[in-house]
């Protein structure tokens, strides 16, 4: 299978690379990017590709790829996409799959007519503890599901000022569109995402073009639920987290790093008592990056994966329009 590459930053190298290059079933057919032809050649072979476009759409009209991968700026997802579907290319893109509900329907609709797959990577819906309560609420062991929160507080990167992230009309949104799009997903893989409902929402953009902290309220199933986010915490608070309050138990599912290591940490209650607790060092962290991958190409059966994040554009376009 010939893979070709939209864009190849530093998500791209850490993701999507090693999964192609461990595969001998794919080739590293072509990449294109904005280098000039010089720099952008040496750069493509340094990383393993045949051919090196500065122009995707020349790497597209020159033709034979079956995938591309699409690692770009948000506001650039969906003209790419599009251009790779009419095709006939199946594409994997980073999230968001589009900046609207409207472009992302589109892209979808794309898809199934010229019988293409495309498919976002949302990789923390693969995290071992999200899957562990995914699995409780499943089961029952909860009950009845009263009360969800979730929450992202994350360091401001190093690279953000002056970056398409810390443009609103590049980034299409603030800390909600980028990470908060990690929690939604999430919360519609352990839920369902016919059982979740934007309520209201809330936003603070300080000294940002957009929104820096955002509060999410959401209506899952019968259940409350509010979703946390803030961009600009002391490396040493970072943390992600999601409890599950029911009419059985509850469960606390978090990931932090502690002097420099990731641990994942669950926390499962039955009737007030601790029945199972977990602290573990995340050894697999590569591997979830890639999980998505894995899962599309090699065990997913569905045509349109991608259909799954119409509801999490939906709840970000209604909290970016309220």
């Amino acid at each position: 299978m010939n893979v070709g590459f939209i864009g190849c930053g530093m998500w791209a190298k850490e993701a999507y690379l090693p999964y192609f290059r461990n595969n001998k079933k794919y080739k590293l057919k072509a990449l294109a990017d904005i280098y000039p032809e010089d720099e952008g050649k040496t750069m493509a072979c340094e990383l393993g590709f045949e051919e090196y476009y500065d122009d995707y759409k020349l790497m597209l009209k020159k033709g034979g790829l079956d995938l591309i991968i699409i690692s770009t700026p948000h506001y650039l997802h969906y003209t790419q996409a599009k251009d790779c579907l009419v095709r006939g290319i199946d594409v994997h893109i980073d999230k968001p799959i589009a900046s609207s509900k409207k472009e992302a329907k589109h892209l979808v609709d794309l898809a199934n007519k010229h019988n293409a797959k495309i498919t976002v990577h949302t990789q923390k819906r693969f995290y071992r503890e999200n899957i562990y309560l995914k699995k409780q609420i499943e089961i029952g062991k909860l009950g009845e599901v009263l009360f969800v929160e979730a929450k992202i507080w994350q360091k401001l990167f190093s690279d953000f000022s002056g970056s398409w992230r810390s443009k609103s009309d590049q980034a299409k949104g603030g800390i909600a569109m980028d990470s908060g799009y990690h929690m939604i997903d999430t919360l519609i893989y352990i839920f369902e995402d016919e059982a979740i409902d934007y309520l209201t929402g809330y936003k603070v953009n300080g000294d940002h073009e957009s929104d820096r902290i955002s509060s999410i309220n959401l209506k899952i199933n019968k259940a409350s639920g509010i979703i946390n986010i803030i961009r600009g915490v002391p490396e040493s608070m970072q943390s992600e987290e999601i409890t599950v309050i029911g009419s059985e138990g509850s469960i606390i599912v978090s990931r932090k790093k502690e002097e420099g290591t990731k641990f994942y940490t669950i926390c499962h209650y039955h009737k007030g008592k601790l029945i199972n607790y977990e602290k573990r060092i995340v050894l697999n962290g590569d591997q979830e990056k890639t999980a998505p991958l894995e899962y599309v190409l090699k065990g997913s059966s569905n045509k349109v994966i991608g259909s799954k994040s119409l509801k999490t554009i939906d709840i970000l376009e209604k909290h970016y329009l309220n």
